[in-house]
């Protein structure tokens, strides 16, 4: 009996040592699956967060550019305040200019009415053998001298006068800005702040005169469209410390990231192409290297390749030593067969009922979440954004401040399924969903699927002003997704019609009246051409009657 419970003893021992290596074979192969697919989404959010820090960064330029376009004659003071305050909000932002355009001819008349201001005005340049000197501009068809700008007090060099043409770099970005219409990066230049060497872009912006109390729509157009420009906006941003700011608030350690403008690269070669590189301690696994493309990061492309460290790689299997104590229990508990068959019974009847009971929340959890969920985008649905409406409309009623509305719809969205099919729809739907969902973050503002590929933003307490400004900021962020769509009569891109309303609630009017205006404003923009925003306060809109309450 000994010799036999001494074969049995061997056989239960062999046999666990056995089963727990099977078993910690197959959690080892299942935690790898597990990081890997946990990397990939890190490495999402990674790319997601440097594409819209550099977007917001961008903003910076359209605000002056919003303050030229607006008015024929901007201050210093006035460009100061403004400038001031992107540069305290925009730690990464070095500096901001404006410089007019002046034809050849114009340049004695232009200094001299300078000079008013300020005797020692001149149209210069820094002489290239001597960086330290400053010389009067060479003869040019036509010239960028700076006559506001403001920095942060790192090394810039630019003064009063200087001429912007005279920055080859600086002035072929000027160039394809003045062609189309929009922002432009220059190439990656190399800068020294306090002997520390940092990559650095800068930015043109172009400005256009004022037509009729307004300034020119750019929306992509190209030609007469943008008419005559004027000056040009000038910024410049430090990307390491954006890249930096971009990755402090996820968890981005353990990584190596790499930013690589990829014209650079095949002009230039890797050296200076590179715009930030940060490496952990330990060496990068390469066969789960990823790579990810920026597009249209001011007329560039820029490439962020991202691997994990060895040692991001070990942290994350670190949890295999417990399993395999686990593994070392359950062999245990083979050798006490029978004590594990009663505990095993008791066991699972917790664990039954525990189940059912987490079963149990969990669907109802599910089941409030989808109530109020539009399943396809995963932003709130027509239901949800009802019972707000109604809630809102009375908290504006109750303290009298405005409630806004902005409606947009995808302009031929029907030719773009034929063409691309409904499976291609939806990740427009969602994609556009996404990207709109990220910068309508404000506290009690609510963005919404309103049917079909039409959507919709409860904007509470915002006037017409900004409910317009945001509307008109969601209509060039979809236009800047650049989803093809060759069905479009108006665009090779997917775009948006919006309709915008702000109302004070009052005894006269109700939260139907006010989407119905809201819905007219829109269809007033597809009548216009699509891909514009129309306001229902600047036109003579009412409410239409509900032919049911007649009949």
């Amino acid at each position: 009996m000994k010799v036999y419970s001494n074969k049995l003893s061997y056989i239960t021992v062999c046999f666990g040592f056995i089963l727990s290596a099977l078993v910690a074979w197959s959690i080892d192969e299942l935690k790898n699956d597990s990081v890997e697919t946990q990397l990939k989404s890190e490495m999402k959010e990674v790319s997601y967060y440097i594409s819209r820090e550099m977007f917001v960064h961008f903003e910076a330029l359209y605000g002056l550019q919003g303050l030229f376009s607006g008015s024929t004659l901007v201050t210093q003071e006035e460009f100061n305040r403004v400038a001031n305050d992107s540069l305290s909000r925009l730690s990464e932002l070095d500096y901001l200019g404006w410089a007019p355009i002046v034809a050849d001819k114009d340049r004695v008349a232009f200094e001299q009415a300078q000079r008013m201001t300020d005797p020692s005005f001149r149209i210069q340049e820094r002489v290239a053998s001597d960086a330290g000197r400053w010389i009067q501009a060479k003869s040019r068809a036509s010239y960028y001298p700076v006559v506001y700008h403001v920095n942060k007090g790192v090394t810039v060099t630019s003064r009063m006068g200087a001429d912007l043409a005279a920055n080859i770099p600086l002035n072929e970005a000027i160039k394809r800005a003045l062609e189309t219409g929009s922002l432009v990066v220059t190439e990656p230049l190399t800068i020294k702040v306090n002997t520390t060497s940092h990559k650095a872009v800068l930015a043109a912006l172009p400005v256009y005169q004022v037509d009729n109390g307004r300034a020119h729509e750019r929306a992509g157009s190209r030609g007469n469209d943008l008419g005559k420009p004027t000056g040009i906006i000038v910024g410049r941003f430090t990307l390491d410390r954006i890249m930096l700011g971009a990755m402090s608030g996820i968890s981005s350690s353990g990584l190596h990231v790499a930013l690589i403008d990829t014209v650079s690269l095949e002009q230039n070669g890797s050296d200076k192409a590179v715009l930030f590189s940060r490496h952990p301690v330990t060496g990068p696994v390469l066969e789960m290297q990823q790579h990810y493309i920026i597009n249209n990061v001011g007329g560039r492309s820029w490439q962020l390749v991202i691997a994990p460290s060895e040692n991001y790689m070990n942290d994350r299997k670190s949890e295999l030593s417990y399993v395999v104590l686990m593994a070392g229990l359950l062999i245990s508990g083979l050798l006490a067969a029978y004590l594990r068959l009663l505990s095993r019974r008791s066991f699972e009847m917790s664990s039954v009922a525990k189940d059912r009971q987490q079963a149990l929340k969990e669907a109802n959890k599910k089941l409030a979440h989808l109530s109020q969920t539009d399943g396809l985008t995963h932003i709130a649905n027509r239901r949800f954004f009802d019972e707000s409406l109604i809630q809102e409309w009375r908290r504006g009623k109750r303290e009298r401040h405005p409630v806004a509305l902005v409606l947009f719809d995808l302009d031929f969205f029907k030719q773009y399924n034929d063409q691309y099919g409904h499976l291609r729809g939806d990740e427009c739907l969602r994609n556009i969903a996404e990207l709109i969902g990220s910068v309508v973050n404000r506290p009690g503002d609510l963005f919404a699927r309103f049917g079909g590929e039409e959507f919709i933003l409860l904007l509470p307490n915002t006037p017409e002003e900004g409910a317009v400004q945001i509307a008109e900021q969601c209509r060039e962020l979809v236009e800047s997704l650049a989803i093809p769509h060759h069905k479009s009569s108006i665009s090779e891109v997917v775009t948006i019609s919006v309709g915008v309303c702000s109302l004070t609630p009052d005894s006269t009017v109700t939260e139907s009246d006010m989407l119905d205006l809201t819905d007219q404003a829109l269809y007033c923009a597809k009548d216009s051409g699509r891909n514009c925003v129309v306001s229902a306060n600047q036109k003579n809109f009412t409410p239409r009657e509900d032919e049911s309450s007649n009949a």
